[in-house]
């Protein structure tokens, strides 16, 4: 069975980091076969003494660095995994679905090739469409790729964004090339604090903030050339392997 890598930047939420790994165990298949990889901020003391504490447990796993574009703590986390399957994970979620782990790579294992886009329920979108530039596609929160897809276009998420578009990112690549895969399933609840699951920290408006100075909904469209060779190289990938 292939591991899974639950990957995850946190800041000043420690006991959320703790909440939403314990909530994945709880209801996972196979326990043993999952790891956490946390990114945290050098100056975030609350979140570097919890996972101190955490780090008892050997399936718990951190890098502590200075504080960088938030796209590239999910991959600077995803470098110390040693899974093949890499959760897009927020500290703020809860697993809530029995098994959630086994209807994933169970659906990996139907393809070969290994290059699809899992994902589940988040409370929120749960399967709906969005909008971008014309182009309509289902928005998938909270994902799965596999080591596949990071080894065809070169890394786990696209590391240029401040504040979110990731998730649109994988979705509009993955959608273009017919290869997401919603399983209604799977629950990984979002606790976010616009659906009133959660109080507005610092944190969320420190990453709202980061994004209205960037405009990064222009710097995502800005960005349709890189996405469109990530479409281009998961299509030759999946039709040379075939």
């Amino acid at each position: 069975m292939e591991k899974m890598s639950l990957i995850i930047p946190t800041r000043i939420r420690p006991q959320m980091m703790e909440d939403v790994w314990s909530s994945a165990l709880n209801t996972a298949y196979d326990p043993s076969n999952i790891e956490v990889c946390y990114y945290i901020d050098n100056d975030d003391e609350l979140s570097i003494n919890k996972v101190k504490e955490m780090s008892g447990d050997s399936r718990v796993k951190y890098v502590i660095g200075e504080r960088i574009c938030l796209s590239k703590t999910w991959n600077e986390a995803q470098k110390i995994s040693t899974g093949t399957i890499f959760w897009h994970g927020n500290d703020d979620c809860i697993f809530r679905s029995k098994n959630w782990d086994k209807y994933i790579i169970d659906e990996f294992n139907k393809y070969d090739d290994r290059l699809v886009f899992i994902y589940g329920k988040d409370g929120e979108w749960d399967g709906k469409t969005t909008t971008i530039n014309g182009k309509k596609f289902p928005l998938a929160t909270a994902g799965f790729v596999h080591q596949k897809w990071i080894d065809t276009v070169g890394y786990f998420l696209p590391p240029y964004f401040v504040s979110d578009f990731n998730d649109t990112w994988l979705s509009e690549v993955f959608f273009s090339c017919n290869r997401m895969i919603y399983i209604p399933e799977i629950y990984i609840e979002h606790m976010h604090y616009l659906l009133g699951k959660m109080n507005k920290d610092q944190n969320s408006i420190d990453r709202e903030n980061r994004g209205v100075a960037t405009n990064v909904s222009n710097l995502y469209n800005n960005l349709l050339n890189k996405r469109n060779l990530d479409i281009d190289k998961v299509t030759n990938y999946i039709k040379n392997f075939s």
